[in-house]
Formats: structure tokens, sequence, C-alpha cells
């Protein structure tokens, strides 16, 4: 049997009064993802290496997420 496994672990948070941010990794492929929600707003986007790629995590490469 699989084990159920959440697709995305968050591995920081930060909030203040109604705004908040958390990075999420993707349990699958290690990228990570930066969260924004603010009192009238919200956003997801990729995060990025200097030359554009995409960051892996790095407890996710040593197998340690």
């Amino acid at each position: 049997m699989q084990e159920n496994k959440e697709r995305f672990k968050r591995i920081y948070s930060s909030t203040a009064l109604r705004h908040g941010i958390r990075v999420w990794v993707d349990t699958e492929t290690g990228v990570e993802y930066a969260q924004y929600d603010g009192e009238y707003t919200s956003g997801l986007t990729l995060l990025v290496n200097s030359d554009g790629t995409p960051k892996i995590n790095e407890e996710w490469k040593n197998n340690n997420l």
C-alpha cells in the first residue's frame, strides 16, 4: 500500500496583521514556491536561482524532507 503523503510541505511562515508569507516545497519535485496572502490579494510564485532555474530544496535533495 502506498504511503499517504502530502504533496506540499510548508517550510517557512511569517505573518503580520492581515498579511502572511509562506514557503512551500513540492514533495515530489523539490521545487520551492512562495505564497503571499494579503487583506485583499494573494499570490503564489515559483522561487528561482540567480540563473533563472527553479530553486530545489536542499533537504529534499538529501532525502531529508
